[in-house]
């Protein structure tokens, strides 16, 4: 199928520009950037393994594998880096703050360590593989695999009491589908419906604050902690737990009634 060829080419020449850079000089929209590569390549993989039997996904997307790992442990303290400011001032967890910079430099230094570790050549080596068998994809093959994940997406929005589980596999899907619909369809962004965007974002931000969250959790039963640390991540945690289930909230009032369907 036309197209295929040139959108892995673009997604591998944007991963090994990024991952040529120092990594000194990676900020927070890097790693973001870095990771949604990844992710556009991981969808696309799955749509090739789906359309070929002769595909290693497993292979194909080795390479790729601890940089995605390290750079999610980086964007997870940035997003809740971010979204602390939202709800302290500069003499709120003063300690607690020191110590996510003292992590996230430790985790800078690990992915620092595997960017020297030859991952451009391991990518090239690997894309050989998948160039090989996109040849045989056509339309017909690409089109059953839409209406496939389709029906997987509406199995998880046929019900307005989504469970937080529910919520994190619902997003990937959406994720996924969007990037290989986009990839088919020239366009598709003026394409979808407004509460198909909605939720896209609703989704996004619970995803965040559920990360924030989780961190917070953690932190309270870690050792060593300050107890006036203790107190005030109790009561930003709190203010977090609170505006997920806000968000939750919305996400259910949008799936009510919620109908996968493309504007022409």
């Amino acid at each position: 199928m036309k197209g295929l060829k040139k959108y892995f080419h673009s997604r591998i020449n944007a991963i090994t520009l990024l991952l040529e850079k120092p990594a000194i000089s990676f900020t927070t929209a890097t790693f973001h950037t870095i990771r949604l590569e990844i992710k556009k390549l991981n969808s696309f993989f799955e749509l090739v393994e789906y359309c070929s039997k002769d595909f290693n996904r497993n292979k194909a997307s080795k390479p790729f594998r601890k940089i995605f790992h390290q750079a999610g442990k980086i964007r997870e303290i940035q997003i809740e880096e971010l979204l602390l400011k939202k709800y302290i001032n500069n003499t709120f967890l003063v300690g607690y703050l020191k110590n996510l910079r003292i992590e996230k430099n430790k985790e800078r230094a690990i992915f620092s360590k595997l960017l020297s570790e030859s991952v451009t050549e391991q990518i090239k080596k690997s894309s050989i593989h998948t160039l090989q068998v996109l040849s045989a994809i056509d339309k017909k093959k690409v089109s059953h695999y839409l209406k496939e994940k389709r029906k997987k997406i509406l199995s998880h929005t046929g019900t307005s009491d989504i469970q937080p589980e529910q919520v994190h596999q619902l997003r990937k899907l959406l994720k996924c589908y969007y990037y290989n619909k986009k990839l088919i369809e020239k366009g598709i962004q003026n394409t979808i419906s407004d509460k198909q965007s909605q939720l896209s974002d609703l989704l996004g931000k619970w995803h965040d604050l559920q990360i924030t969250y989780l961190h917070l959790n953690k932190a309270i039963k870690a050792e060593g902690i300050d107890p006036v640390d203790i107190t005030q991540i109790e009561t930003v945690e709190a203010l977090i737990s609170s505006e997920i289930q806000i968000k939750l909230s919305q996400i259910k009032t949008v799936l009510s009634g919620f109908r996968f369907i493309e504007v022409n």
